[in-house]
């Protein structure tokens, strides 16, 4: 039930510090991270958006301390923007905790060679037993994003979604869904989505409402480009 449910959103890490050490210039908290925020509130979800502490030079421990500030249980919502999804199925790989559905989006696996701070981060076991305790997951990316971005949430994937990952360059975002083994793609963005395949079957003029309702209980929630979308 709604009335039951909250989400906690964990945004990416920045490659420049600089930057984003400056709430003026800093990105990874923004893009559609406040829209997302916004909706959902107006849904009725209590919704948090932590900032994880120094996310340009990315701790899993400190990014814990500070996300357990947070409760968490089987009505919430966990969403995960980049190194946010790597961080939370590595956290509910270690508590084993249950919770309601786990949206990553772009999410992230691949450090860069010689960084050592990410790949502390980044390099570790998922647990397959994820599913088990997720009521739903799923997978969000853009097919312009980088090979190493692909590449990652085919590692997700592999392990917490069943089915097959197929990605083609439509300048379309693709939603995959872990439900009873299969694994659905949503083709097309804006309001109107032009049809939705899963396993091979193809149905047109799903409106965006109807897809994503389903997986958040919250309102027509839909974006193009996961890290750039302009206006929100």
């Amino acid at each position: 039930m709604v009335e039951n449910t909250s989400c906690i959103i964990v945004h990416g890490c920045p490659s420049d510090a600089e930057k984003a050490m400056n709430p003026e210039t800093r990105t990874y908290d923004k893009h559609w991270l406040p829209w997302l925020k916004r909706n959902l509130v107006a849904a009725g979800i209590k919704t948090e958006t932590p900032l994880m502490p120094e996310p340009w030079a990315p701790d899993y421990q400190k990014f814990k301390s500070e996300f357990e500030k947070l409760e968490v249980d089987e009505n919430t919502i966990l969403v995960g923007h980049s190194c946010g999804s790597a961080f939370l199925v590595r956290w509910l790989g270690e508590t084993k905790k249950k919770i309601a559905k786990l949206i990553l989006v772009a999410p992230w696996k691949i450090p860069d060679e010689g960084d050592d701070l990410r790949q502390a981060f980044y390099l570790y076991p998922i647990d397959e037993d994820i599913k088990s305790r997720v009521g739903r997951i799923v997978m969000f990316t853009a097919d312009d994003e980088e090979d190493e971005g692909k590449e990652s949430l085919r590692i997700f994937h592999d392990v917490l979604g069943g089915g097959g990952y197929r990605a083609q360059r439509t300048r379309t975002l693709h939603v995959h869904r872990y439900e009873n083994g299969g694994i659905s793609r949503v083709v097309g963005c804006g309001p109107e989505l032009t049809r939705i395949e899963s396993n091979g079957d193809s149905r047109v003029k799903a409106s965006s409402a109807g897809v994503l309702h389903r997986y958040l209980n919250g309102p027509a929630l839909w974006w193009c480009d996961t890290h750039n979308t302009p206006g929100v």
